[in-house]
């Protein structure tokens, strides 16, 4: 399903959506790279503290996109993004973990998930999948940040299955939105990666690359852990043949600024 709006925010920054989870009381937003504060690689709005921007730019960019989503950057909780298969719980007293400091963030994890309403969680990518589940039955919000490893370990069917045992979500139930990220239409690999992804995730180009579909992966494991095909929405939208409207560390040759998705359950 595709279901992905740009659109700019009251404080001027530019981001996209799901109209659906929207709706369904999910607070949310993938940045684009228009609207900040930063310049040189970073322009302008890089929001991760991880790369060598000027921390206070980095702060700056973070309370712009934080006002147009209606949250507050001071109570973002996020994570070192370490390129693995751990999800971490964030409850309400874990509000502000990382959103000043990349040294105060809640823990090393590349997933979080909560139950808290008003609680903003935040993951960073450029090229790596974006990922965002919800339950709105039990009213669990889940964020995942998928590059080819954690892709490899299943981070988004672990996340899922981390929902299950801590709030007893059912798979059946959740939505899961996959963000803007590289297709495999620029993300050539080697044969030690893509041995690791079913054949129909890796076409092979010559005798050493493959494409390799991440978003298809994602989707596939998804599907595996019980959650309907009918309730799988993607952006379409490839971070690499769009790298002036969002950051692409391939086709920024790695140096380069992060997107955010931020996320939140909006108070019943």
């Amino acid at each position: 399903m595709r279901e992905f709006s740009l659109m700019q925010g009251e404080a001027g920054v530019w981001y996209g959506a799901f109209p659906t989870l929207l709706a369904a009381g999910v607070r949310h937003g993938f940045s684009a790279r228009m609207g900040g504060c930063s310049d040189s690689q970073y322009a302008s709005l890089n929001l991760a503290l991880h790369v060598d921007d000027v921390n206070e730019r980095v702060l700056e960019n973070r309370r712009r996109f934080a006002v147009s989503l209606q949250m507050d950057a001071a109570a973002l909780v996020a994570v070192n993004q370490i390129h693995g298969d751990r999800v971490l719980v964030a409850a309400q007293d874990d509000a502000g973990k990382g959103a000043f400091s990349q040294a105060a963030v809640l823990g090393d994890a590349d997933a979080l998930i909560t139950d808290a309403a008003e609680l903003p969680l935040a993951m960073f990518f450029a090229d790596c999948v974006p990922l965002l589940l919800y339950d709105p039955l039990c009213k669990v919000l889940g964020l995942a940040h998928a590059g080819w490893k954690g892709t490899a370990q299943e981070i988004g069917r672990r996340t899922l299955k981390r929902m299950q045992e801590t709030y007893g979500t059912k798979p059946e139930d959740c939505w899961l939105a996959i963000g803007p990220s590289i297709h495999p239409c620029c993300y050539q690999v080697g044969a030690a990666v893509a041995q690791q992804f079913p054949a129909a995730c890796a076409t092979r180009q010559n005798e050493s690359e493959w494409q390799l579909d991440l978003q298809l992966a994602n989707r596939l494991q998804a599907i595996a852990g019980g959650v309907r095909p009918d309730r799988i929405m993607e952006s379409g939208v490839c971070t690499c043949c769009n790298r002036e409207t969002f950051f692409s560390y391939r086709g920024d040759n790695g140096r380069t600024g992060r997107m955010a998705l931020f996320a939140s359950l909006q108070e019943v």
